[in-house]
């Protein structure tokens, strides 16, 4: 099930230099401000103007084997640099490999988006998966106003070993949870870039995103 796959950012994928390996298969996708999942060719048409390369062929260069075999002739991990290069310039961002497969992801926003806050205080994220919820860490985007919460720690245990969330420092709470569980005692003042949130009867500050570190994938570990 995809909701089950753990996010890495591109900068830590390992590859294998030996000549002559199987060529990667692509499976382009996008998640966008809701955290909804769409293959990259049905994607909607209002999200296409995100990314900087719209592509209108019914086929990509990433489904095109000579194109691969011409990219990867200097060895498996040269090739998959320069594949990785041309997937970023794309707009492509995030990865979840597996065995032999790329499914490569361009996130409209952060890759994990929190969908459903519980009545116990968690936040629901990757279909089933949870983490407590924690006000006091919040922080709104400067520009839009989006609502952020610190990124969720990755359910594989060697992953979580590493004490770095691969999806970044935060991640998007979805607007829907917004609007039913904070609106009310949501203030805002984008300009001095500060807010607070009265939750349960306590009042936290939000503090504002430092751009772009709190939305860039981590280095390798």
């Amino acid at each position: 099930m995809w909701h089950r796959t753990a996010w890495i950012s591109v900068r830590a994928l390992h590859t294998s230099s030996q000549r002559g390996a199987p060529l990667p298969r692509i499976y382009r996708y996008w998640i966008d401000v809701h955290g909804q999942l769409f293959l990259y060719d049905t994607v909607p048409k209002n999200l296409t103007s995100c990314t900087p390369r719209c592509e209108t062929e019914a086929s990509h260069w990433t489904q095109d084997d000579a194109a691969l075999a011409r990219m990867m002739q200097d060895g498996a991990e040269a090739g998959q640099e320069v594949i990785w290069k041309r997937l970023q310039e794309e707009g492509i961002a995030w990865v979840s490999p597996c065995q032999g497969e790329w499914n490569v992801i361009h996130a409209v926003d952060t890759p994990i988006v929190f969908r459903h806050l519980t009545n116990d205080g968690h936040l629901v994220w990757g279909g089933d998966y949870t983490m407590p919820w924690d006000p006091t860490q919040l922080r709104v985007h400067p520009d839009t106003g989006y609502l952020y919460h610190p990124s969720p720690m990755p359910p594989l245990r060697r992953a979580k070993a590493r004490g770095v969330s691969p999806y970044g420092p935060y991640s998007l709470i979805a607007s829907q949870v917004v609007l039913q569980h904070l609106a009310d005692g949501l203030q805002m003042d984008l300009e001095a870039g500060v807010g607070t949130l009265t939750w349960r009867g306590r009042e936290y500050a939000l503090g504002s995103l430092t751009l772009p570190n709190d939305l860039t994938p981590p280095g390798p570990p």
